[in-house]
């Protein structure tokens, strides 16, 4: 079963290039199991990281030239699925061969799936320089994979999503979502065109949050930086002792305001296109 599995990869390695394409995206979304007694649990894992360490040794054989982009998803169609979550597939990267060629494609859906905030996991996978692709479209929290339009169930997660890829990401938006059975031929387009528009309203609508000058005074206010002690937070053996007996005083730090409902509440009224 591997044996196919990695020649069917190479075959497709193979077609791709032949478009030019520059990814590789695998969902290995049924490398599961919910037989815990099979005893394969960390054999499945040692057994993706050989897959992936070939392919990737194949691709530079070949002088392809290909990344390679992870998809996680916790569930469904079986009941677990390995490498559930943006986090893991970060960690399982670092064990492989050739790491750097390898990133993550999380999805608004399957991370939704989780009960996970999905602008926090594109600011963790941003942060890791791991954000290799994404499939943006939205879903209800708690329920199996639904594919929903882009934005049409949490608009103001997808807002925050819009703003994170505008600011770090530059490659492909993928929309793996699916119209409604209800839908005609003419339907589907809609529905294509409705995912599409919905991230360029939202780009509209970021661009003009940025430049929201109580948005940037609340933003000046909150990024404080104390000139006293903020040196010291570099590491150094003297900074390290020198802070371990600074004199903070905590009172200030505990009546200052933050201002997080009135930035939630702004970005709400972005959104709702009264600013």
């Amino acid at each position: 079963v591997r044996a196919y599995a990695r020649q069917k990869a190479m075959k497709a390695l193979d077609l791709g290039q032949e478009f030019d394409a520059p990814q590789f995206v695998l969902w290995g979304g049924r490398e599961g199991t919910e037989v815990n007694g099979s005893m394969k649990l960390v054999d499945a894992h040692a057994w993706y990281r050989e897959a992936l360490d070939y392919l990737c040794q194949y691709s530079i054989d070949q002088g392809y030239g290909y990344t390679f982009a992870l998809e996680p998803k916790p569930n469904e169609p079986r009941g677990d699925t390995f490498l559930p979550t943006a986090g893991s597939m970060l960690g399982f990267i670092e064990t492989l061969e050739h790491s750097d060629m390898v990133g993550v494609n999380p999805e608004v859906a399957h991370e939704n799936m989780a009960l996970l905030n999905f602008p926090h996991v594109l600011a963790q996978v941003i942060d890791a320089g791991k954000l290799f692709h994404v499939d943006l479209n939205d879903q209800r929290f708690g329920r199996f994979d639904q594919d929903r339009r882009f934005a049409s169930e949490n608009p103001l997660l997808a807002f925050f999503a819009v703003l994170l890829l505008e600011e770090h990401y530059d490659g492909p938006l993928q929309y793996d979502a699916h119209a409604l059975r209800t839908e005609d031929q003419e339907g589907v387009w809609d529905f294509v065109r409705g995912c599409m528009r919905s991230y360029l309203i939202l780009r509209e609508k970021v661009a003009a949050f940025k430049a929201d000058l109580e948005v940037q005074e609340w933003q000046s206010a909150y990024r404080v930086e104390d000139e006293r002690l903020g040196p010291l937070l570099e590491y150094s053996k003297s900074n390290a002792s020198a802070l371990k007996e600074a004199s903070i005083d905590l009172a200030p730090l505990r009546e200052r305001g933050i201002g997080l409902e009135r930035i939630d509440q702004l970005a709400f009224e972005h959104l709702a296109g009264v600013r």
